[in-house]
């Protein structure tokens, strides 16, 4: 038991029957926000902003999402 252990990598789920993956994206800016969209009334829900493709990446990895699922919202 230490003091700084190293924590566990968690992949987070979601209801996949419920909610879609997108990311919502500003035409002016170019800024990528990741989120779900809720598939009963259009609801999107912000999760994290997306600096890069490094970030981007690793938030798909996270979640378990296949790059082609993602819906792209502008």
């Amino acid at each position: 038991m230490g003091f700084f252990s190293k924590r566990k990598e968690k992949v987070m789920t979601y209801d996949r029957s419920r909610l879609a993956p997108a990311i919502r994206k500003s035409i002016c800016t170019g800024e990528e926000t990741f989120g779900f969209i809720d598939i009963r009334d259009g609801h999107f829900t912000d999760i994290q902003l997306l600096k890069n493709e490094k970030e981007k990446a690793e938030v798909l990895r996270q979640w378990a999402v296949d790059p082609d699922e993602v819906k792209i919202l502008y």
